[in-house]
């Protein structure tokens, strides 16, 4: 396709060591057309490589916050996207980078498939040093971030997702019409952390994407000691606290926008998710109450819940939670 054109996103932060590697890797891709830099007020004095980099090379744009202040990963990829030019939009973290013909096989897909308003592949894992790849193995991450199950219809993708078990992909190996994108109002900046889970469902929820290369990565991830993500899925109540932000969030425009069907598996998963407090390292007796006191207040509106196995399961307390009251004097939390 010679009008393939593709504005690459990449927000910057705290990355000044890596950002001409992802740049390059970007420009190096025939289908790239412009990369759009982001500097998010980075306190590590990596404005001036943006700005080098933006000297040099005639396809990359910088650009900044007002002020110069920081907003966020969320903030900075919705500002790329109101300033993209071109029919397609890819993404790419400052610390990750692309592998050789990283479009080849979505340019197919989106050939093949007209009505296709994404196309998802797979990311590979890049470990800086021993201390990266032990704190990202403590995380539970795979080593290929990918769709699991092959050829799921774009209709189905939503429902599987909130099934669970099938993997998932990361926005380094994802590309999308751009009117699709600002169609769904993009990223929400009221999300710190895990703001792509929460666009990743509604794209699935609302469009229709298609698997382009999920067997073999198309860009890779790099694991290093200052990795955000990788140090909050260390620490499971973390994790757990700031996904129920997103899940909220998530939840409230899934009701009002979603179908019925999709709506039920969302609320089903929403189920899923507040019972992960069971899991938390020290779970005390007021998180389980309040998990458990969300997933009630789901029941006036969808008084399905109350005859569904797949709720109730999940409102069971977990097994290693039970053996904790078991073992712990005075059967207390």
């Amino acid at each position: 396709m010679e009008d393939f054109k593709i504005s690459v996103i990449i927000p910057f932060y705290n990355a000044k060591d890596y950002i001409i590697q992802a740049v390059e890797s970007a420009l190096y891709q025939p289908e790239t057309s412009e990369v759009i830099i982001i500097e998010d007020g980075s306190p590590d004095n990596g404005l001036h490589v943006c700005e080098q980099l933006a000297s040099t090379h005639e396809k990359v744009r910088l650009l900044r916050h007002p002020g110069g202040e920081n907003r966020g990963a969320a903030a900075s990829r919705n500002l790329g996207i109101t300033h993209a030019v071109y029919p397609y939009i890819a993404f790419l973290d400052a610390d990750d980078f692309y592998l050789p013909n990283r479009f080849f096989r979505t340019v197919r897909v989106f050939q093949e498939h007209p009505d296709a308003d994404g196309v998802y592949e797979a990311t590979g894992t890049f470990f800086e040093d021993l201390g990266a790849k032990e704190d990202y193995q403590k995380s539970g991450l795979p080593l290929l971030t990918s769709i699991k199950k092959k050829d799921i219809p774009p209709d189905e993708l939503f429902v599987e997702l909130m099934r669970g078990g099938i993997g998932h992909f990361s926005f380094d190996a994802f590309t999308a019409k751009t009117s699709f994108i600002r169609s769904l109002g993009c990223f929400d900046e009221k999300l710190k952390i895990f703001e792509d889970t929460d666009l990743i469902f509604k794209l699935s929820a609302i469009g229709k994407l298609y698997p382009g290369n999920i067997s073999e990565p198309v860009a890779i991830r790099r694991v290093h000691k200052n990795n955000r993500v990788t140090q909050y899925l260390i620490d499971k109540r973390k994790t757990y606290f700031h996904l129920d932000r997103v899940w909220q969030s998530f939840l409230e425009w899934g009701l009002k926008e979603l179908p019925g069907d999709k709506r039920k598996w969302l609320i089903r998963r929403r189920f899923s998710q507040l019972r992960q407090i069971d899991y938390a390292d020290h779970c005390n007796l007021d998180e389980f109450v309040t998990a458990r006191s969300k997933m009630v207040s789901l029941v006036p509106k969808n008084p399905w819940t109350l005859v569904d196995a797949y709720c109730w399961r999940r409102f069971i307390p977990a097994r290693p939670l039970v053996k904790t009251w078991i073992n712990l004097p005075n059967r207390q939390l």
